[in-house]
C-alpha cells in the first residue's frame, strides 16, 4: 500500500489523522 512514503506522506496529512494504522508506519507526515 505504501509504494511511495514520500508522496503518501504529503496525503498522509489529512489520511493519517483518521488512518491511525497509516501513522504507525509512517510517521513521518508529522
Amino acid at each position: 500500500m505504501i509504494r511511495r512514503p514520500e508522496r503518501r506522506r504529503a496525503a498522509m496529512g489529512s489520511q493519517a489523522a483518521t488512518d491511525s494504522g497509516a501513522v504507525s508506519r509512517v510517521p513521518t507526515w508529522r
